[in-house]
């Protein structure tokens, strides 16, 4: 949660691979401060079944055209954290230098 001192990084949507070093606040990091895990080139775990879970619970909001997924990998696998109405692209516009807007004009959101 980057709002309360998370740390962000930017993913390859195909692979699933961290494109990014970690970013919190004004300051980046090459590996968790935590952990020690080097973010960059880190493979996040079933890629392809989180992509999946979050299709498949975005169609159970047909409603709403734009939602963020909150999602968290854990021993048994992907949870459902949160749905967010309003999501925020500041940390994707931030780390990838790079302003949304073309992409959501491709897929019919603004």
């Amino acid at each position: 949660n980057v709002g309360k001192g998370g740390i962000i990084s930017l993913v390859d949507i195909q692979t699933g691979v961290v494109l990014t070093d970690g970013l919190c606040g004004h300051q980046y990091y090459s590996c968790h401060p935590d952990t020690q895990v080097r973010f960059k080139g880190a493979v996040i775990p079933a890629w392809a079944e989180l992509l999946d879970m979050a299709e498949h619970a975005h169609k159970t909001a047909p409603q709403q055209s734009l939602i963020g997924w909150d999602f968290a990998w854990t021993q048994k696998g992907w949870d459902l954290v949160e749905a967010n109405p309003s999501p925020s692209f500041a940390s994707v516009q931030t780390l990838s230098g790079k302003g949304i807007r073309p992409k959501l004009q491709e897929a019919g959101l603004i």
